[in-house]
């Protein structure tokens, strides 16, 4: 009986220590796709802003916007 709980003890362990494994990489799969997606809310914020500006900038060297385009 005690090299039975032995084994079962040993057989949760090493399921654990999988189940783990598992958990952490799944963590860390959502903190690399979040990252991905902030990154890319980042540019798109950027990439309107420099839009923003150049439509300014053309703006005040009294240019349309169509024209500059």
């Amino acid at each position: 009986r005690y090299d039975q709980v032995l084994n079962e003890l040993e057989q949760y362990r090493q399921r654990r220590r999988q189940l783990d494994a598992q958990i952490a990489r799944e963590k860390d799969q959502q903190e690399q796709e979040k990252v991905q997606k902030d990154a890319g809310e980042k540019q798109k914020k950027e990439n309107f802003v420099q839009g923003l500006l150049r439509k300014v900038g053309a703006g005040a060297h009294g240019e349309t916007a169509k024209q500059k385009e």
